[in-house]
């Protein structure tokens, strides 16, 4: 068995589905229309800590819109990656009369119906941000540390 492949199997042991999807799904759910960034830059501190992200920094890149940043290092000196995007979603202007008395009317519901997640943010930055937080979360689960 290669290394490629011990690992593999290692990430897909370890894998909670049910977990990164309620990862995406609470980030749909904190509402952060442009402007209003401040619920979903509250629920990115809350799961970076969850992650041992550590020197968290929010502040406002213009008065009353918060970014986020942290750092978690590793052991050694090896390189850096940085995951970076932005906590604003577009407007949901006419979403509701658009899915109104439907399972997707809520754009901050996110309901899974056949299969995919619904909501503001699914197949934007949100699913994104939450892919490289779960990626971290899965390889710690499955015993990697991070060199640099």
């Amino acid at each position: 068995m290669t290394t490629s492949s011990i690992l593999t199997e290692r990430l897909r042991a370890a894998l909670d589905r049910d977990d990164a999807i309620a990862l995406l799904r609470g980030a749909i759910g904190a509402e952060s229309i442009t402007g209003n960034e401040v619920n979903f830059a509250g629920f990115l501190e809350s799961q970076m800590k969850a992650c041992r992200i550590g020197d968290i920094h929010v502040s406002d890149f213009l008065p009353g819109r918060l970014n986020i940043r942290g750092e978690r290092k590793g052991e050694g000196s090896g390189k850096r990656l940085l995951f970076i995007g932005h906590t604003d979603t577009v407007h949901v202007d006419g979403w509701r009369e658009h899915w109104a008395g439907t399972e997707r009317e809520d754009p901050f519901g996110a309901p899974i119906i056949d299969g995919q997640i619904w909501g503001r943010g699914a197949g934007d930055l949100k699913a994104g941000i939450c892919s490289s937080l779960a990626a971290l979360m899965l390889l710690d689960r499955a015993g990697n540390q991070a060199e640099g």
